[in-house]
């Protein structure tokens, strides 16, 4: 008698050590983390620094036609050999020359309008990199934060099977100790609590890694926080037709895009090379005797034989705007292929689910059945332990099934171009 009621103590203080409440978190919802993330994360303060370096080459090209001023001055002494010292003018030997020159470029073959289309596409690039920056560090946070979401729920049904495995080893003793269950009953009732301890700890270390992501995407711990264990995601409309329109809100398209331009405007550029340039110059002399001299005059250069170099080069600009091209095509194919197999994906997914919920309620019911036989005396704590096992398989199936829905629904919405704040309600 004293056994059973030391072995019904032993079962409620771990019950109460297993069930015992923990200090209330502040709640950190999914809208909160992509806003910490996009608005802290280094790679897109990367990429918005790169967009402004790219302004500032911008303003470079446009200065090519602009005029220039120089300032030069020279002190000199000027000696004269061999004629008579009443000849020679009294006055000092050394002087200062001062120039002032201007130079204002009236023509260049088109340079200037191509560095300036060059650089203008060089800053459409830099946004393009800071969007999909911006895009990739929300969808990485949304990820990490689903994950963690898993995490947690694989950890609770951990715990429950800890429970439920210590609570059945709790029956087995007292069924041993009244001499109507086995020893072998026993032994396996704590063989299931050694496996469930071991999925818990599995458990825990997981959340523990999911929980590390996170912060690495916030940049800061989230251990005094705790996620929105409610959190949903919209439902996503995919439509076969939306490919097309999908692939032009694709970074990596966008790009591909820009580096064909550029290629072919180097192209132009580079045969332009050829061409005369025309400008005009102006200069202020300072004479070391004293008085101004003043020159304006026209300048025309043309470099009209270079032995080949620029039609070489011309035709190597070429064969850089064809191979960008067909990365262009590539690229639009490999993305209209992503989308279609996470599309794919999702539907699978979904179908998984509604399985693995029928396994979990198979399961569920059979523990109850395999509980009822066993306080009958008609079962035995195998089919028990049997039970919790399964029911153990089918609860992590239908967790995992239940967040690689919200997983693959994020990365069609990626996939798609779409903004991850799209699908956060």
């Amino acid at each position: 008698m004293k056994g059973r009621h030391g072995a019904r103590a032993l079962c409620f203080a771990l019950s109460w050590a297993l069930m015992a409440p923990s200090v209330q978190a502040q709640v950190l919802t999914l809208k909160e983390a992509v806003a910490i993330a996009t608005r802290t994360h280094p790679s897109i303060e990367a990429a918005r620094l790169g967009v402004d370096q790219a302004q500032a080459a911008v303003r470079e090209a446009r200065t090519g036609l602009q005029p220039t001023l120089s300032l030069s001055g020279g002190l000199n002494r000027t000696d004269v050999t061999g004629v008579p010292l009443r000849t020679v003018s009294p006055q000092s030997p050394y002087g200062f020359q001062l120039q002032l020159s201007a130079v204002q470029p009236l023509y260049d073959g088109a340079r200037t309008a191509s560095a300036v289309r060059l650089a203008d596409l060089g800053a459409q690039l830099a946004e393009v990199e800071r969007r999909g920056a911006q895009r990739k560090v929300a969808y990485d946070t949304a990820l990490a934060y689903i994950a963690v979401l898993q995490a947690e729920s694989l950890r609770d049904a951990a715990r429950i099977n800890v429970e439920q495995a210590k609570d059945q080893l709790c029956l087995a003793d007292l069924r041993s100790q009244g001499q109507v269950g086995t020893r072998f009953e026993v032994l396996q009732a704590q063989s299931s609590v050694a496996i469930a301890q071991e999925g818990f700890l599995r458990a825990v270390n997981q959340l523990r890694q999911a929980r590390q992501t996170l912060e690495s995407q916030l940049g800061r711990p989230v251990a005094d926080l705790r996620v929105e264990p409610m959190t949903q995601l919209k439902h996503l409309a995919y439509d076969p037709e939306q490919i097309a329109q999908a692939l032009d809100g694709r970074p990596e398209v966008a790009q591909a895009i820009l580096a064909r331009e550029g290629q072919v405007e180097t192209a132009r550029q580079r045969a332009r090379t050829t061409w005369p340039t025309v400008s005009a110059v102006g200069d202020v002399t300072t004479a070391p005797g004293g008085g101004t001299q003043q020159t304006i005059a026209a300048s025309l250069a043309w470099n009209f034989f270079d032995s080949g170099r620029t039609a070489t080069q011309v035709r190597q600009a070429q064969f850089g705007a064809e191979r960008a091209e067909a990365s262009l095509a590539a690229t639009r194919r490999t993305a209209a292929l992503e989308i279609q197999t996470t599309a794919q994906a999702l539907q699978s997914a979904q179908e998984r689910v509604a399985v693995t919920q029928q396994g979990l309620q198979a399961a569920i019911e059979g523990l109850k059945l395999a509980k009822v036989r066993f306080n009958a005396g008609v079962g035995t704590g195998l089919e028990v332990t049997s039970a919790l096992s399964s029911l153990s398989q089918a609860q992590s199936s239908y967790i995992q099934g239940s967040y690689e829905v919200k997983t693959t629904q994020l990365r069609l919405a990626q996939a798609l171009g779409l903004e991850v704040e799209e699908l956060i309600p």
